[in-house]
């Protein structure tokens, strides 16, 4: 028997397509990924959870999460670039979405979108890929700010999930990674007592300095003193310096390195469990 369509026929057709392809643009999620889904243990989710991406998350050999905290650790209130980063041949989709979470969930610090046109926020807490930051070829990088939480708050684990995607037009044949990245706080600012910092009578001299200073201190055992140039913004500017302690009054030839900017520095210096902080400033 023939078959005849009919106008109705055909606008059912049409809105069945219509629906079908809104629905794999959804499980894409191409224009950034929900709430939740940075695989962290709350979160207890990744970007194969949900319906988004088929496939099992599996944690990253390399680095993808990195930032330009400097090795002596976070300060409070200061504000970071954090990056994230991720690479595979043959693939020009990326995905991502990232926080820092304390271990109850709570967002630690605050983050900052710097790119609106390839990231967003969701939920306060999270943040993730737009519409328009998911091309690359061979690989895809977003940066972000963040600022670091309050003095004492320790260690802070930013976690997150990648997704490579093969753009079929559907969420299967993706590829889901995790990757965490620690990041400490500077122990110098996170609230030692004044006491301690008096701990050593620590002296500086001269001040301001070229580049040859003495640095005086008073010990009551033999330790290891740690000398280390900062920025004001807590950034290392020289190689740490190590020196052999012992008990009563000591003195030892600080370098500062001639090639530094002029202006005004902190000098840290450790010896146990005291720790002084100078400020001095630079010719």
């Amino acid at each position: 028997m023939k078959k005849t369509l009919t106008l109705s026929s055909i606008t059912a057709l049409v809105i069945m397509l219509l629906v079908q392809t809104s629905g794999n643009d959804a499980h894409s999620n191409n224009a950034g990924a929900p709430a939740g889904r940075t695989g962290s243990p709350t979160d207890g989710l990744s970007c194969n959870a949900g319906g988004c991406h088929s496939g099992s998350a599996t944690p990253s050999s390399t680095q993808l999460i990195s930032s330009n905290v400097p090795l002596t650790g976070y300060i409070a209130g200061q504000t970071y670039t954090i990056t994230a980063a991720c690479a595979q041949t043959g693939i020009n989709r990326y995905g991502f979405q990232i926080s820092p979470q304390a271990a109850n969930g709570a967002l630690q610090g605050q983050l900052i979108v710097t790119n609106t046109t390839t990231t967003k926020i969701v939920s306060t807490k999270y943040i993730t890929h737009t519409a328009s930051g998911t091309a690359g070829t061979g690989g895809k990088t977003w940066t972000f700010n963040w600022v670091a939480p309050v003095a004492g708050t320790g260690n802070v684990t930013f976690y997150g999930a990648f997704n490579y995607a093969n753009n079929n037009g559907n969420s299967s044949g993706d590829i889901i990674r995790s990757n965490t990245l620690v990041i400490s706080e500077d122990q110098t600012t996170a609230g030692i007592a004044p006491v301690d910092r008096d701990k050593l009578a620590a002296i500086l001299y001269p001040n301001p300095i070229q580049t040859d200073a003495t640095l005086r201190i008073n010990l009551e055992s033999q330790e290891t003193v740690t000398a280390k140039f900062l920025s004001l913004n807590g950034q290392l500017v020289a190689e740490p310096m190590e020196f052999l302690g012992t008990p009563g009054m000591n003195e030892f030839a600080l370098q500062v390195p001639s090639n530094l900017n002029t202006g005004t520095y902190k000098l840290i210096v450790t010896a146990g469990d005291a720790v002084t902080v100078k400020t001095f400033f630079k010719k």
